[in-house]
């Protein structure tokens, strides 16, 4: 299985150098339109090649996605850590419970048992 998770990830890392060696040719992103910028006093744009660009666009979005999901995932985490904290609770309780001292029986039923006991 180690072998396989491997071979996957050295998959995926040739993957991406073909990718970034297909696309090394540099574009300009603009941060701020050319109206806005003599506005704001400095120059907003970036020129970076191709390849980090897919890249940091890819990794914005799986960063995107998991704060979502964990965000969204809030409510079953809390209920679970609700759910535990009770079962430790009457875990506790019921180890107290079980160290008590057996309650006192009522006599008739003492009497019932030795009369069983006896037959």
């Amino acid at each position: 299985m180690r072998a396989a998770k491997y071979a996957l990830l050295a998959l995926a890392g040739a993957a991406l150098l073909v990718v970034a060696f297909a696309n090394h040719d540099p574009v300009t992103l603009r941060l701020l339109p050319e109206e806005a910028a003599p506005l704001t006093g400095f120059d907003a744009t970036l020129t970076l090649p191709l390849f980090l660009v897919i890249l940091a666009a890819v990794v914005i979005g799986l960063v995107a996605g998991y704060a979502f999901e964990w965000l969204r995932a809030h409510k079953h985490r809390a209920e679970a850590a609700r759910n535990r904290r009770e079962v430790e609770r009457l875990a506790e309780e019921n180890r107290h419970l079980k160290q008590a001292e057996p309650p006192v029986e009522d006599d008739v039923l003492a009497l019932l048992r030795d009369q069983t006991d006896a037959g």
